[in-house]
C-alpha cells in the first residue's frame, strides 16, 4: 500500500498541468483541422462555380472572328448559371503569354491560381469560311451561299490539374434560294454559332463537365 504522503505526491503530480494552466491538446486540434476541413470546402464551393474563358486562337485569315467566338463562348457558359470571368481580366492575366499560341499544363495550373478559377474553357477556330455561288436555270437565277465551320474546344480541370475534355466539330449549312439574296456573312455567323453551341453542348453532357 502507498503511504499518505505518496498518494499526496501522485495527486499532486497528476494535477499540476491543470495548475500550470496547460489543456489536452486533443480538442484543440481537432477544431484546427475542422476549420481547415470548412475552408477548403468554401475555397471548393468558390472555385467550383467560375469559368475562365480563354480567348479564341484565329487559324483562318478572317480577322477578329476569335471575339465574336469568345464573347458566344462566355454567354454559353453564362447561360449555364456559371461565373464567367471578364475577358478583360482573363487577358491581362495572359499579358506576358504570346497572343494565339497553346498554354503548357504549368501555364494552365497558375492561370487558374491567378483567377480563382475551377474551370479554363480553350477554343481555336480551324475553318470559317462562306462561299457563293449564283445561277441562272429556268425558270428563275437561284444563289447558293455555302458556310464551313471548323471549331476546336478543350477544358482544363484545377482540382484535376489536367485537360479533361477536348473535342472538335466540323460544320456546314447551305442556303439555296431562288431570285433572293443571303449575305456570306449572316450565313458565316450562323454556321459558327451553331458549331459552338454544339461543340460546348458536347462538354456539358460529358461525365468530366462540373455539375451545376
Amino acid at each position: 500500500m502507498h503511504s499518505t504522503a505518496t498518494v499526496a505526491l501522485i495527486v499532486l503530480t497528476s494535477t499540476l498541468p491543470v495548475l500550470a494552466g496547460q489543456v489536452d491538446p486533443a480538442p484543440q486540434s481537432r477544431l484546427q483541422q475542422k476549420l481547415a476541413e470548412l475552408r477548403q470546402y468554401r475555397e471548393t464551393q468558390y472555385y467550383r462555380n467560375r469559368v475562365a474563358v480563354i480567348p479564341f486562337r484565329n487559324e483562318t485569315s478572317k480577322a477578329g472572328a476569335e471575339d465574336s467566338f469568345t464573347d458566344a463562348a462566355v454567354l454559353i457558359f453564362q447561360g449555364r448559371n456559371y461565373h464567367v470571368v471578364p475577358v478583360h481580366e482573363v487577358t491581362a492575366a495572359l499579358e506576358r503569354h504570346p497572343k494565339g499560341t497553346l498554354l503548357s499544363p504549368e501555364e494552365l495550373a497558375r492561370l487558374a491560381q491567378i483567377l480563382k478559377v475551377e474551370t479554363i474553357f480553350m477554343g481555336t477556330i480551324k475553318k470559317f469560311e462562306a462561299k457563293r455561288k449564283f445561277g441562272v436555270p429556268l425558270p428563275t437565277m437561284w444563289i447558293k451561299t455555302q458556310a464551313k465551320v471548323t471549331l476546336e474546344g478543350a477544358v482544363y480541370r484545377r482540382s484535376a490539374n489536367q485537360i479533361v475534355w477536348q473535342d472538335s466539330d466540323i460544320r456546314h449549312d447551305t442556303a439555296l434560294i431562288g431570285g433572293g439574296f443571303v449575305s456570306r456573312s449572316e450565313i458565316r455567323s450562323r454556321t459558327g454559332r451553331d458549331s459552338l453551341e454544339s461543340l460546348l453542348d458536347g462538354y456539358f453532357s460529358a461525365k468530366d463537365a462540373v455539375r451545376r
